[in-house]
């Protein structure tokens, strides 16, 4: 054969495409292995509810060293001599964390209000209760 003879140094074409064959694989088995890793992780957590501890909670009646004034004070007493119902507002401020899958969250600052809270002022008012829809802000 005459012509050409390779030699160590040099590069031919099936060098190449060795190296072109080598990273295309490589960058396959990477895509492949990620969304392994994806499909565990999804089929970890999704299944689970998100569990929550509520490490503190501050609750306190916001009125109860407010002065009432004289009208107020009379419209509450006959509410409660009649057994009628009271409208409140409810503001709660709590510290919550979070738990999926075992893995502890930061603490969050929950902050809560419903109004109007209406409440039973005689014993079979207080027994029956009625859902109030709340704004509640997480951050």
């Amino acid at each position: 054969m005459a012509g050409r003879s390779r030699g160590i140094g040099d590069t031919g074409h099936a060098t190449r495409v060795a190296v072109v064959r080598c990273i295309v694989v490589a960058i396959i088995a990477t895509i492949v292995l990620a969304g392994l890793v994806a499909l565990v992780f999804w089929l970890v957590v999704r299944p689970k509810p998100i569990e929550y501890i509520i490490t503190r909670a501050v609750a306190r009646a916001v009125a109860r060293s407010t002065p009432v004034p004289d009208q107020a004070a009379r419209e509450l007493e006959h509410d409660l001599a009649a057994g009628e119902l009271v409208s409140v507002e409810v503001r709660v401020v709590a510290d919550v964390r979070f738990i999926v899958s075992g893995v502890i969250s930061r603490y969050y600052r929950v902050r809560g209000t419903c109004s109007p809270v209406n409440i039973g002022l005689s014993p079979s008012a207080a027994r029956s209760f009625e859902s109030v829809p709340c704004d509640v802000e997480i951050w």
